[in-house]
């Protein structure tokens, strides 16, 4: 149905201002770290796969120059994920996180840096913690602290590791002398868990008895609890840090107390001076969730690299920064920091944050668990982002250094065929984008129509990624996630041919076997005779060339085609379209299943949308005018479409170099034939794609219509 579905445009988030004091001038000498240099991006006339790329070995943090992302090592080997039963004996985690053991077996397994947290206890020592409390004992009477309440000596018994025996004597790097120590048994409060340490699902308030989410945390290999001297001391200078310095601080509080930040700012920096001093120059990040902190160093520390760390709406905070991708970019830009550090969702949701951050001189580092997939991890390579946090780390870095042909594999051993989804902004519009596969075979760009988005392609992803085909399916301009302009003239086929072509530029991909759907079809046969060179093979589903159109279809296309008249109308085509609770989107959406029907209703019922004229109906092209299409082309048309005859797909042939032309009539199957005839549609795919596919037969010249 060549109609475009098109919701309004959202207004842009609102930006916090900047709050910052006057920078000081001095600095302390120590910290090994020089300029920011920008990063390398691939020239737009190279011809750039990045799925192919699989580098033998990982780049110091933040190389500018760099093959691949910095694989970064969260809290070493991974955190320690919670654990949603007790009673099930879930399998603990192989070490315990921030601890000497996990950074140094992350080192091995290929990190080419470590990112931890750094708290400081009350008498001034920065230790490596991540969590806001320390809970020990049992679930009946457990016991919560704050690092910044305790010594060092009462936070360093408490690693289970240490058993019931006495604190060492020593004090370490940092420490006071003369602080004092309680003793174990006056901590435990008459707990009979004594030392067993505890977890809840979220360590933001004290543990109470019975909690439903308290757990006992126990791992495989324990280690101590290390301090920042400690760990300075025990990984090679050669391995950068991300150290981040961890604020207890509720969310709904919007500025830490100035003494908590300074308290906290001057540990750590004392440590990180006595580390350097102790054990030669080492690449070190700082990072934050707190701007306050970020400001602090940065006012103290003018050449230190600071990034700021964000949730990008991933979490609720009462600061818009941490929770606005916007705000932070903005707020790291004015604050003179190097970068910022997003959440992975945050990324996936606002691909194109890593050009807005890039113009403005920042740099993007990322954290979350989908950073576990390497395809996603490739992608961000590619996207501009220079380091990834992640928890698989051993997984992650065998993927990354395999060899070309390897099959990209989880740390144990599955298949990575996981879909993510990014944005691009080509051409000024912002377009949602799933990628999936490797690209071994090559690369097949999806196309949907009416009113799709790129959800109705998941069948034919998923097979194809699966024997190695890179697939790209963009929600088209007006549909889904991508922009939704109101002016009605970047929908014509011209204009969206020229987006989809920016758009593979943009990917870095120059020839491409091409699929199309619906108006997606009608695209997809502009795209093949305006750029001969580029679509390698060319399959069109429902909609024949617009040459036969209506030439060949006759009166009864005509007929059919009535809604292409209907939706010229406006308002009264969308507000036709709502009546009688949707009652003729339902009609157009006979033969679905009433799950796939609510879907289109909702997308339509939630207030933001309204259709576009049909300007780029395919009677707008003259057959003169039309040149043949010079690649392998598959017609597919299925005998239960109600909207279009099979007359205009059989003639379609005469748009296609002779000798190049296949068709394939699908019997039962209703207009949808990805979605209803999924597995006939795929063994079609998979039987026409790989012959033939010789780039060196495309045209070298490309058509002008």
């Amino acid at each position: 149905m060549l109609v475009c579905f098109q919701p309004k445009v959202s207004a842009p988030a609102r930006h916090l201002s900047l709050r910052m004091a006057a920078h000081q001038t001095s600095t302390a000498p120590g910290v090994g770290i020089g300029g920011w240099a920008h990063a390398i991006k691939p020239a737009a006339s190279s011809v750039v796969s990045w799925p192919g790329i699989k580098p033998k070995q990982f780049p110091g943090l933040l190389d500018p120059a760099a093959d691949t992302v910095a694989l970064g090592g969260h809290r070493g080997m991974g955190a320690n994920s919670w654990q949603p039963s007790s009673s099930s004996n879930p399998a603990p985690a192989p070490y315990r996180e921030n601890t000497l053991k996990s950074f140094q077996r992350a080192v091995e397994c290929g990190a080419s840096f470590l990112e931890f947290d750094v708290q400081v206890t009350s008498d001034g020592v920065p230790v490596i913690w991540h969590d806001n409390y320390v809970v020990w004992g049992d679930e009946a009477q457990p016991t919560s602290r704050r690092i910044a309440d305790l010594t060092f000596r009462e936070f360093h018994q408490l690693a289970p590791i240490n058993g019931s025996s006495e604190p060492e004597a020593d004090v370490p790097m940092g420490a006071s002398p003369t602080s004092s120590c309680m003793s174990f048994s006056s901590m435990d409060s008459g707990s009979s868990g004594a030392n067993r340490l505890l977890r809840k699902l979220r360590n933001d308030a004290p543990a109470v008895p019975y909690e439903p989410t308290l757990r006992s945390w126990a791992v495989e290999q324990e280690d101590h609890f290390p301090t920042l001297a400690d760990v300075f001391a025990g990984i090679p200078p050669s391995v950068a840090f991300d150290l981040e310095v961890k604020m207890a601080v509720p969310d709904d509080v919007a500025v830490t107390p100035a003494a908590e930040v300074d308290r906290m700012v001057s540990a750590i920096l004392a440590a990180v001076d006595a580390g350097l001093a102790a054990h030669g120059p080492r690449l070190i990040v700082f990072s934050s969730f707190d701007p306050e902190v970020c400001l602090e160093i940065k006012q103290r520390r003018p050449d230190a690299t600071v990034m700021f760390l964000s949730g990008g709406g991933v979490y609720a905070h009462v600061d818009e920064r941490r929770t606005s991708v916007a705000s932070a970019v903005d707020f790291a830009a004015r604050a003179g920091l190097q970068g910022v550090v997003l959440n992975t969702v945050a990324l996936q949701r606002q691909g194109d944050v890593v050009e807005a951050a890039r113009d403005r001189g920042l740099r993007i580092m990322t954290y979350g668990s989908l950073n576990d997939d390497p395809e996603w991890v490739r992608r961000q390579w590619y996207m501009g982002v220079q380091g990834v946090i992640v928890d698989d780390v051993a997984g992650v870095a065998a993927a990354l250094s395999a060899t070309a042909g390897d099959q990209c594999v989880s740390g144990t051993g599955s298949a990575r065929l996981t879909a993510a989804t990014m944005f691009y902004t080509v051409n000024g519009y912002r377009l949602h984008v799933t990628e999936a596969g490797s690209g071994d075979a090559g690369t097949v760009l999806f196309l949907h129509g009416f009113p799709d988005s790129s959800a109705l392609w998941s069948e034919q992803v998923t097979a194809l990624a699966a024997v190695g085909w890179r697939t790209v399916a963009p929600d088209l301009l007006g549909y889904g996630r991508s922009d939704k302009p109101q002016d009605v003239r970047p929908y014509s086929l011209g204009r969206q041919a020229e987006l989809v072509l920016a758009l593979m530029d943009a990917l870095q991909c120059q020839q491409f076997c091409l699929i199309g759907h619906d108006f997606g079809a009608a695209l997809a046969w502009r795209l093949a005779m305006q750029a001969p060179a580029r679509v390698l093979k060319l399959v069109v589903i429902s909609v024949g060339s617009p040459a036969f159109f209506f030439a060949a279809g006759g009166m009864e296309q005509r007929k059919l085609a009535w809604y292409q008249l209907f939706f010229l109308h406006r308002p009264a085509a969308e507000e036709g379209l709502a009546a009688g609770d949707w009652a003729l989107l339902r009609t157009m959406l006979a033969g679905e299943s009433p799950d796939v029907q609510q879907q289109y209703i909702e997308a339509g019922a939630d207030g933001s949308t309204e259709l576009v004229p049909s300007k780029h109906a395919a009677g707008h092209l003259e057959p003169g005018k039309l040149p043949l299409v010079q690649c392998p082309t598959l017609g597919v048309w299925s005998s239960g479409d109600t909207a279009l005859t099979e007359a205009q797909m059989k003639a379609s042939q005469q748009q296609v170099v002779p000798g190049k032309w296949r068709y394939a009539r699908l019997e039962g199957c209703n207009h949808w034939v990805p979605r209803g005839a999924a597995q006939q549609l795929n063994r079609l795919l998979l039987d026409f794609l790989p012959a033939g596919n010789d780039a060196a037969t495309a045209p070298a010249v490309a058509s002008r219509l």
